[in-house]
């Protein structure tokens, strides 16, 4: 069931009055825009040199923009081809164009590089102009599914979503007009209601009357470590990270993570699958590798 105006409304003020997460990300991403914003525009990426362009979105991806984590094993990949990628990135920047057929033609037409995908594409879109265009990413659609908003219906073409997550940002924006919240912000608010401990129990808190601290938790020792092992469905994982591992590390020490992966092929596995994708990405996020059988 949506959550109600007011209910949003609330949760708006509370992120804009109170929230650890905005105190701690907001400036930093404000000053991460105005470097971005100097350099992601169409005049300027025209005159870089190859070199120059490839180093600048290399730090970029790396980064993640300033405000969001990306999968860095494609990077180099996707700027492979210098000549490509600049086109790709001068036609989504084109205003004279549509935005729904550009977004559609880099994600998913001709323009389309592999590895360069909404989050990172409509990253350069909002770094070109803040006012106009915002963030679609994972956690976008997860700040959403708290709210309880649907945005897009199977079929709908990146595109078509796009418009459709920039209109609901635009709702949200107008609902507390007196904060005056660029895309930017609402985006910290979307990750925070969906992936921080904080907004996870203010919005239980606004939602189902739940006061943040139970009256038994005051008599509760302290809990030091604990050591979890459980089995996960492999489409969850996501999940895993927002929120089982963030808060971990939010309250302590960065987790100590070992996996441990059955997979199951009655046609088999080819020596590609396993060398040249799991074990090369392994290598690449510098994991080790403790146990390794085929049979």
């Amino acid at each position: 069931m949506p959550l109600s105006t007011e209910q949003i409304q609330k949760l708006l003020e509370w992120f804009v009055t109170s929230s650890e997460t905005k105190m701690k990300w907001s400036e930093y991403r404000k000053k991460a825009f105005e470097e971005n914003h100097k350099w992601i525009q169409p005049d300027t990426i025209k005159q870089m040199s190859d070199r120059e362009l490839e180093s600048q979105f290399l730090e970029y991806f790396k980064s993640g923009g300033g405000r969001q984590t990306l999968i860095q094993m494609n990077r180099k990949k996707i700027i492979r081809d210098k000549k490509r990628f600049r086109e790709t990135i001068l036609h989504l920047l084109d205003e004279d164009l549509n935005l729904k057929d550009r977004i559609d033609e880099v994600l998913d037409g001709k323009y389309r590089i592999a590895g360069f995908g909404k989050a990172i594409a409509t990253s350069f879109l909002m770094d070109f102009d803040i006012e106009k265009y915002c963030l679609w990413n994972k956690k976008t659609e997860m700040g959403f599914s708290v709210l309880g908003w649907e945005l897009y219906e199977r079929g709908d073409s990146p595109g078509a979503v796009y418009l459709n997550v920039l209109q609901a940002l635009k709702r949200l924006k107008e609902m507390k007009p007196e904060f005056n919240l660029n895309f930017d912000d609402v985006d910290l608010f979307l990750h925070t209601i969906s992936a921080e401990v904080e907004g996870e129990k203010i919005v239980r808190q606004i939602t189902e009357g739940i006061r943040t601290r139970r009256p038994f938790e005051e008599n509760q020792g302290v809990i030091r470590s604990v050591t979890l092992k459980a089995k996960v469905p492999w489409d969850k994982l996501s999940n895993i990270v927002s929120g089982v591992i963030r808060p971990l590390k939010d309250k302590g020490l960065p987790p100590e993570i070992t996996i441990e992966i059955k997979g199951k092929s009655e046609e088999g596995f080819d020596r590609g699958t396993l060398d040249n994708k799991v074990k090369e990405t392994l290598q690449q996020i510098g994991a080790t590798v403790e146990k390794w059988e085929e049979n």
